[in-house]
């Protein structure tokens, strides 16, 4: 924390007997000859040093309550400015009214602030056309910059593809131009900080290659955040920082995976800027995941191959696969033990091992089914692992993970003779056999759900020559239809469809969302025309999707055709994983409910290959 110039030069004059009275800049106390009870008196105090602070992502998902205490927090730090990465409100609505309520709810919020707070644009804040002009309209210019002490702030827009909705966001010509003049004029100054919401740099993307040319050789420092994970790296000799969250979407496991609610602290001298990241619960350096960690953690260092039950029920003998993985160049210390289970028994009960450096181990688990269950019934064996490992920047990393494995059927895609007229009406169906009462999963606030009558849904899968088809029917007591928000704001469906080949989709966690999988989210409306379609127009060719209100909820109707399927597999598809939540609201506000089919496939308890549908 800065020093308090003043304050300092009004330290106490203290005078004892046989000393002399030693004077700095700063400093005025009595000196012994002999020892004295401070190591010296050149304080850390050089006028030319700064400190600002720098704000994660608050939304996508954001968690109320978290971003305001933040800035309860910053007040007491009392940093010179306030910066931040963008994804400042929810978004993802054309609706001028909830655009407004959500900048104003936003806005009261900062105006605690005690000092000057930089606004900056992500996914959430300019998601359309309509939020780019709300934007305009409140703070007028998404890109700019300024001085301060002789360092260069660049603050940046990897928003200006909103007009493209397959891009991953990106650098207009015009932002590069105009950053280019700016360089150009301020060759000198002691330091360049740059600061944006996507990290393009880890997304392949020219623009950023273009803008990073102009940072060559100068001393630069770069910060961005959208995927609320930390992690640091190095660029052509340059410090690349994401960030993780201030209140957005996180499943806080905590530093050692770079999932927590953080303030940047930032100190910036000759030498280049100082990090300290302020937790709520403490305080850790800019190492707390470095580009070593993050790959040990990102490349999951187990892959337990899919419990395949071709039956309703679990009994018998079973053999569980688990690959061991260590793509770092340090031995990799592995443990692990299966936590007791009523229902499975495994054979060994304890694993060790070590790993060399680039190398992997296949081990083989014998379980014995203790009784007769469906397979619904089951409980998960899960397994506590501890890794240790000599890492270049943290020479005792250790860390605690746990997974689990449970037993999955494969389903059957039924075949059909004709083929289904994707227009909400179900006549076509024979039935409905897969029961979705009670959920297998619930996100978002899981106490909404009153039960069976609360909400639940029934679906089935089929498949003709062309063509796979998904039908679904929710039964819902109270409808909440807000055509302006995204499916997840408001009643409604997402279907997500991995047709990866097995190797990737069986065990996938975390996966980039409609970069890799299909994901098809809808809400229902009484005419078409009003119907919400997430990304309707990046969907694959031929991929018609409709969800329809009904007198008890509402009816989804998907056709997919094989080709996408093919594609993703590289040859004629034999199988494919399929997940389906369903958002329940009962009130017109942000609580809410998610109903899944399966566990989430981005949520660790996810079992490796549930939800797999095999081609007759």
């Amino acid at each position: 924390m800065k020093i308090n110039k003043p304050m300092a030069a009004a330290l106490l004059v203290v005078v004892f007997a046989g000393c002399r009275l030693r004077g700095t800049d700063e400093f005025r106390v009595a000196e012994s000859a002999e020892r004295n009870p401070w190591t010296h008196l050149q304080a850390n105090a050089d006028p030319d040093n700064f400190q600002f602070i720098i704000v994660a992502d608050r939304t996508g998902g954001h968690r109320p309550g978290i971003f305001g205490l933040a800035v309860d927090k910053i007040n007491l730090l009392q940093p010179e400015f306030v910066l931040c990465v963008g994804d400042l409100i929810e978004g993802y609505t054309d609706d001028e009214t909830v655009i407004d309520q959500q900048w104003r709810e936003f806005n009261d919020v900062i105006a605690r602030l005690q000092m000057p707070f930089f606004y900056l644009p992500g996914n959430h804040d300019q998601t359309n056309p309509v939020m780019v002009q709300a934007w305009k309209e409140r703070y007028g210019r998404s890109f700019y910059h300024f001085l301060y002490k002789d360092v260069l702030f660049l603050c940046l827009n990897s928003e200006s593809t909103v007009d493209d909705p397959g891009a991953l966001g990106a650098l207009s010509a015009e932002q590069i131009d105009y950053f280019r003049q700016v360089l150009d004029k301020h060759p000198g100054v002691r330091w360049t900080l740059v600061l944006m919401h996507k990290p393009l740099w880890r997304m392949d993307d020219p623009t950023w290659a273009e803008f990073a040319e102009l940072l060559h050789d100068r001393p630069a420092t770069i910060f961005a955040g959208h995927e609320h994970r930390y992690l640091k790296s190095q660029r052509d000799g340059q410090n690349h920082f994401v960030l993780s969250t201030t209140g957005g979407f996180s499943e806080l496991r905590g530093p050692s995976c770079g999932e927590f609610d953080h303030l940047v602290w930032v100190t910036q001298t000759d030498s280049g800027p100082i990090l300290a990241n302020l937790m709520l619960e403490g305080i850790w350096d800019e190492n707390i995941v470095t580009e070593e960690m993050g790959n040990l953690i990102d490349k999951q260092p187990f892959i337990i191959e899919p419990l395949f039950v071709d039956a309703d029920r679990f009994r018998g003998r079973h053999r569980l696969r688990l690959q061991l993985i260590n793509d770092g160049a340090a031995p990799l210390d592995v443990k692990g033990r299966f936590r007791p289970n009523p229902h499975i028994l495994p054979s060994p009960q304890h694993l060790q091992t070590t790993l060399a450096p680039e190398s992997r181990q296949t081990l083989e688990i014998d379980l014995t089914s203790l009784e007769s269950l469906p397979l619904e019934a089951v409980r998960p064996l899960e397994i506590d692992w501890k890794l240790k490992s000599a890492l270049p920047n943290n020479p005792n990393f250790a860390r605690e993970v746990d997974n689990s494995a449970k037993p999955v059927r494969r389903y059957a895609c039924r075949k059909r003779s004709t083929p289904v007229r994707v227009d909400g009406v179900l006549d076509e169906w024979e039935t409905l056999p897969l029961v979705v009462d009670p959920p297998g999963f619930m996100q978002f606030d899981p106490t909404c759900y009153t039960g069976s009558q609360d909400a639940r849904f029934a679906f089935a899968v089929e498949t003709d020559e062309e063509n796979l088809y998904i039908a679904v029917r929710v039964k819902d007591d109270i409808r909440v239809y807000t055509p302006s928000t995204a499916p997840w704001q408001q009643d409604g469906i997402e279907i997500r469809l991995d047709a990866r080949p097995a190797s990737l989709r069986d065990h996938g966690k975390n996966i980039a969302e409609i970069k890799e999988i299909l994901f098809v989210g809808l809400s229902p409306a009484a005419e078409e025309r009003e119907m919400v379609f997430y990304k309707k127009e990046s969907m694959p060719v031929g991929l018609e999707a409709i969800c329809v209100e009904t007198a008890d909820g509402h009816v989804t109707e998907v056709r997919i055709p094989h080709a996408y399927l093919d594609a993703r597999q590289g040859e004629p598809w034999n199988a494919f994983r399929l997940n389906i939540a369903v958002n329940d609201f009962d009130t017109p506000d942000e609580r809410g409910v998610q109903l899944w089919w399966q566990p989430d496939w981005r949520r660790s308890i996810s079992p490796s290959g549930s939800g797999t549908f095999v081609r007759n």
